[in-house]
């Protein structure tokens, strides 16, 4: 599993990882074509390797409802595992609006989401 990240080895990991999800349609399996943007995230981050991206998926029942495919799982991914970093190094005003059920799933895992949105220009989306 030391494989390097590239588009198919990490569609093909999460397709295996979250398949439970997929197969009830709690994911789409797909990067929505960001899949060389995500993977740029995952490395300013210095996860180039499928055992380093597994490595911080500690709980991984808990990201799918609050994701809609792969680029928005793995975001996730990495912001729980760790915000200040993510937003810093990674998230270069690639995307701004964060849904209602996002927020509460980032307060939930301890991201301190109201200082990153003002800080950040971030948006809450209207339901």
């Amino acid at each position: 599993m030391d494989l390097s990240i590239n588009s198919t080895s990490l569609y093909e990991y999460l397709k295996i990882k979250f398949d439970k999800f997929i197969a009830t349609d709690h994911i789409s399996p797909t990067f929505n074509n960001l899949d060389e943007i995500i993977i740029q995230e995952l490395n300013t981050l210095g996860i180039n390797t499928l055992k380093e991206l597994d490595n911080i998926i500690i709980e991984p029942d808990k990201y799918p409802t609050n994701s809609t495919n792969f680029t928005g799982l793995l975001r996730n991914i990495l912001i729980i595992h760790d915000a200040d970093r993510y937003f810093f190094d990674a998230w270069n005003n690639k995307w701004h609006g964060i849904n209602k059920m996002e927020y509460n799933f980032y307060i939930k895992n301890g991201v301190q989401i109201d200082k990153l949105i003002s800080e950040f220009d971030l948006f809450l989306m209207p339901e």
